[in-house]
């Protein structure tokens, strides 16, 4: 692959994660607001984003409030990988997350899950 192709597949899950931070948010606001996690979250509204049509699948586990987002086939070289949006909170009970990238490799991930 040349570099401007890596580039764009990283454009493109950077666009994607910035669809899912609906997702985030509601759970961010529901932890500051109750202190628990959203048991439904508005996925129509991370659809309507652009980016979205690289979700194949997103599920918010009602627990922990990860965020599993798992990637179709419209990008090929991320078709049926995974990427995990953990939250953990710092010392003043804000909500921090944590992009943690399953099975992506590292020349596609944007600087928000490079670490």
């Amino acid at each position: 692959r040349t570099a401007h192709a890596e580039l764009n597949v990283r454009a493109q899950l950077a666009q994607m994660l910035s669809a899912v931070r609906f997702v985030q948010q509601e759970i961010e606001t529901t932890w500051a607001d109750a202190r628990m996690v959203p048991r439904q979250s508005d996925h129509a509204a991370v659809r309507a984003q652009p980016g979205a049509g690289l979700i194949a699948d997103l599920d918010v586990n009602p627990v922990t409030g990860r965020v599993r987002v798992a990637l179709g086939p419209l990008v090929p070289e991320l078709a049926g990988r995974t990427i995990l949006l953990a939250p953990s909170r710092d010392a003043h009970e804000r909500v921090q997350w944590l992009c943690i990238p399953v099975d992506i490799p590292q020349r596609y991930l944007p600087k928000e899950c490079r670490g």
